[in-house]
């Protein structure tokens, strides 16, 4: 009987033994978790400490952004990100009829109907197409065939430019993104200045696009034909440009920055290129591919979102 008193007060004592053990383990996974956090923090701290923060005043309009370096962030990368920065054209927000009009322009296809009302909010877009020395000094690799500093770059996919913007991100702690198909649009028209010319900036493609008709089929260096009527040079023409939007058929009623499907198998590229006819040059041409497809006729440009 005595032994099975100090068998069970045995049992007892080793259980509350491992009780307090596993208690104790918990604590210090707990601690130590609290521990990373912290570190975490820290580094996150000190990096934003290390950052430099500057102010970039934009040319054409009487705005200034407020940016910070990351560390180890060269010269040159400084140089030409503060270019993009300073070039950026600033579109007031205004409402616009997207799409094809049918009675002025015969050569629509299906996927350019209906045309419906779009109400956008201001937004900062690239005054020219992302450059080869841009992409190289950023990505630290040159996918072009044809190579020129003031070349846009091309063979990229949609993909790849999102790693772009991650990196462009991390270095200026900014929000650059691709613009939505309808911001596209309504820039590449002209905004609230719109003339509502068939092609960007013009009628007649020859003085706004590089395309099939002149362009020695290749691309050309940005900005050397005349700009619309933001300012924005090659939205028709030169290469095609990345929207961020899934491609999907328009909608029939009247929509507030619209961001396209919420999902989808291809995504949106527009303004046609230097490989192309006239009618796929003007504004209104839509396009589309899978997010890892890649031509070289086929390139970007970058919004701000502030």
């Amino acid at each position: 009987m005595l032994s099975n008193k100090n068998n069970l007060f045995y049992s007892i004592f080793v259980f509350l033994t491992c009780v307090l053990i596993f208690e104790s383990c918990n604590s210090s996974k707990s601690k130590t978790s609290d521990n990373l956090s912290a570190l975490t923090q820290t580094r996150d701290s000190l990096d934003a400490i290390s950052r430099d923060t500057i102010s970039v005043d934009i040319k054409n309009c009487k705005k200034t952004i407020k940016m910070a370096w990351s560390r180890n962030t060269t010269t040159h990368q400084k140089k030409l990100i503060q270019e993009l920065i300073q070039e950026l054209i600033y579109v007031d927000g205004g409402t616009f009829l997207m799409g094809c009009n049918t009675p002025k322009d015969t050569q629509c296809v299906e996927a350019e109907f209906p045309s419906h009302l779009v109400t956008l909010d201001p937004f900062f877009i690239g005054k020219f197409e992302i450059t080869q020395l841009l992409w190289v000094k950023i990505m630290d690799h040159d996918p072009n065939t044809y190579k020129g500093n003031t070349l846009p770059v091309t063979s990229i996919s949609w993909d790849d430019c999102q790693e772009f913007i991650k990196r462009l991100n991390h270095i200026t702690s900014l929000n650059f993104a691709l613009p939505t198909e309808a911001q596209w649009e309504f820039a590449a028209r002209g905004g609230i200045k719109s003339k509502n010319t068939p092609f960007a900036g013009s009628k007649e493609i020859n003085e706004v696009a590089w395309y099939k008709g002149n362009s020695k089929l290749m691309y050309q260096s940005i900005g050397t034909l005349a700009p619309n009527e933001l300012g924005l040079h090659d939205m028709s023409g030169n290469v095609w440009e990345w929207c961020s939007d899934f491609y999907g058929p328009y909608s029939t009623e009247q929509q507030k920055n619209p961001k396209g499907p919420e999902s989808g198998v291809n995504r949106v590229y527009r303004g046609g290129s230097w490989l192309d006819n006239q009618s796929y040059i003007r504004i209104t041409t839509r396009n589309c591919g899978r997010p890892d497809y890649k031509m070289n006729c086929l390139g970007f440009r970058l919004i701000l979102i502030q």
